[in-house]
């Protein structure tokens, strides 16, 4: 995108260059120049800033799914393992077999507590 805005910024500028008068001609050499080159910085900064925005959006998005799967994890635990943990407990059996007969949770945090 950058690189069609130098090439039309170029033409015109040229365009200008050569349509001016020689007394005018060193005004327009460095007023247009800044003036390309200060669009064109413009342009390319926009460009970029686009990308890092959309990188950090999707980032965002991702990382908002693994939270939403945290929790999803954290409320099978807390309603239906550690309730069937207690039940296996209170009636006799060990701590240790009890925790054998559950299926461990998916996150590692979670299978240590």
């Amino acid at each position: 995108m950058w690189l069609v805005a130098v090439v039309v910024l170029g033409a015109g500028w040229l365009y200008g260059v050569f349509r001016a008068g020689d007394d005018l001609r060193p005004v327009v050499v460095w007023g247009g120049g800044a003036a390309a080159l200060a669009l064109t910085v413009t342009i390319a900064l926009a460009a970029y800033y686009s990308g890092v925005a959309a990188r950090a959006a999707r980032a965002v998005r991702t990382d908002t799914g693994g939270a939403v799967a945290l929790e999803r994890q954290i409320s099978e635990v807390a309603d239906s393992t550690l309730p069937a943990l207690l039940h296996r407990i209170g009636a006799g059996a060990s701590a240790d077999a009890a925790l054998a007969e559950l299926p461990p949770p998916a996150d590692p945090g979670l299978r240590r507590v």
